[in-house]
């Protein structure tokens, strides 16, 4: 059975509840479901792209949003170690990622981007995927 995207988004997001990310943020959410100013470390899943027919392929976003700080400067500046350390979880938990009917990967370079939005920046991994639909 074809899945929509947000069923893979929710079936991501299962996931990554039941993994060592969960003891890293704040939350895990859907896309547009994140609290607007809530100033602590959180995920947001989004689905990004995807193929049909007997084998589903597609792409997925996982970005950790993590509040900037102080670097004694006056202003904001990215919380280098906390990205850092979330960089490597990041990676970890793409490599343990399973459900049956999936296949995952970690496509991109993981990597921090400064947030468009507020004093924060926020890890990405983009996740590949593969889902068995028969």
């Amino acid at each position: 059975m074809i899945k929509t995207g947000s069923e893979i988004e929710n079936d991501v997001i299962g996931l990554l509840n039941d993994s060592s990310l969960k003891e890293a943020v704040a939350g895990i959410y859907a896309d547009g479901m994140r609290p607007v100013v809530s100033g602590a470390q959180e995920a947001v899943v989004s689905f990004v792209s995807g193929t049909n027919g007997q084998i589903q392929s597609g792409m997925i976003d996982v970005n950790v949003y993590v509040p900037d700080t102080d670097a004694g400067s006056g202003r904001p500046v990215k919380n280098r170690e906390s990205c850092a350390r979330l960089e490597k979880r990041l990676a970890e938990v793409a490599g343990r990622l399973g459900m049956a009917g999936y296949e995952f990967s970690a496509g991109d370079t993981i990597r921090t981007v400064r947030a468009e939005t507020g004093n924060e920046h926020y890890v990405n991994l983009r996740l590949n995927f593969k889902r068995t639909t028969f």
